[in-house]
């Protein structure tokens, strides 16, 4: 469903074609001459118009309880597997059934984080930062297939992580030795994803960020990586011996305290700030919700839940989307944003 107000017809003579220029979606500004949409309710956007969005079909087998992360990868033959975890379980999909590859003994997820995944050379690797870190080979499903990674002294967990350039990095960690560090980021020896004992041979070490909050996301990449904090957005750049990476802050002005809703596209990322939404082109934050649907947003969205919230790329339609709560712990709401 679309409303959009049309200007006036004709009342005399032979009427033209009735021509429809349905405008984006700005639900924010008055219905009175709004150049847009009004509402655009289970449709998708197109250039100058919208399509259906199609009802939800079921591809898979369901988990065993609610699915707090998911990811997809690809084999060195090209080959897809879909990874998930719940509350206790890690999942791999091969053919779109997901089968059981928990370590013995499972897990327990901290009620207020989510699994999130990586890729690192050939093995898939996961966190929710409140377990080991766990790894198992990109399509190597057995019982049991998920282990623990790191086999170094230093065994820090993380909330998030992500591949950057050689590095497995980490960030919001908690280690034995200094215990929670929401602002530190560490990251494994060069080329070796299982050793995070800080050495100046392997270049493994860590940095706390001292401004800009915790640390709610990290942003991989084959030149940089990008650290969101909940006020700041900073690169960090390899630069070896004896720093290893330079963090050089690229947004002094918003971070995001919603972690769910950054997900990257090439060198474009989407996030949500305190503002609204935003998209971050490598060099600074464009506002991409301003005076279209960041209002709309807030008053919708149940911040009490923001760790029910999940962001993902369409390739094909060429849309960020995020899912969250307006009401309750469940996302209820898909926008398709930009």
């Amino acid at each position: 469903m679309i409303s959009q107000r049309l200007p006036g017809l004709p009342l005399r003579g032979k009427a033209p074609p009735i021509v429809l220029p349905f405008g984006d979606w700005h639900p924010d500004l008055p219905d009175y001459e709004n150049p847009g949409a009004i509402s655009a309710l289970n449709v998708i956007p197109r250039t100058n118009s919208y399509a259906p969005f199609k009802g939800l079909t079921a591809q898979t087998n369901a988990l065993t309880a609610t699915c707090r992360g998911a990811a997809a990868f690809r084999d060195s033959a090209g080959n897809v597997y879909i990874y998930a975890g719940d509350d206790s379980k890690l999942y791999e999909s091969v053919n779109f059934t997901f089968t059981d590859e928990s370590k013995a003994g499972g897990y327990t997820v901290p009620v207020d984080n989510q699994w999130e995944f990586a890729q690192f050379d050939t093995k898939v690797v996961a966190t929710n930062g409140g377990d080991d870190i766990q790894a198992m080979d990109i399509g190597g499903g057995a019982a049991g297939a998920f282990a623990d990674l790191i086999t170094s002294t230093n065994k820090p967990k993380a909330r998030h992580l992500a591949t950057v350039w050689r590095f497995l990095v980490l960030g919001n960690t908690n280690d034995p030795t200094d215990g929670v560090k929401t602002n530190r980021v560490w990251w494994s020896g060069i080329n070796d994803s299982v050793d995070f004992d800080p050495n100046a041979t392997t270049q493994s070490d860590f940095e706390d960020l001292n401004e800009g909050g915790a640390v709610t996301k990290v942003v991989g990449g084959a030149d940089y990586g990008l650290i969101f904090q909940e006020r700041l957005i900073t690169r960090m750049v390899y630069s070896g011996s004896p720093r290893i990476f330079d963090f050089q802050p690229v947004d002094r002005q918003r971070g995001t305290p919603i972690s769910g809703s950054v997900v990257g596209h090439g060198r474009n990322v989407f996030y949500v700030s305190e503002e609204g939404f935003f998209l971050f082109d490598g060099l600074e934050s464009h506002p991409i919700g301003d005076g279209r649907v960041d209002i709309t947003f807030w008053n919708q969205f149940d911040i009490g839940n923001k760790r029910q919230v999940y962001a993902a790329i369409d390739p094909t339609n060429k849309l960020y989307a995020i899912a969250f709560p307006a009401s309750g712990s469940t996302p209820n709401k898909l926008y398709l944003c930009y």
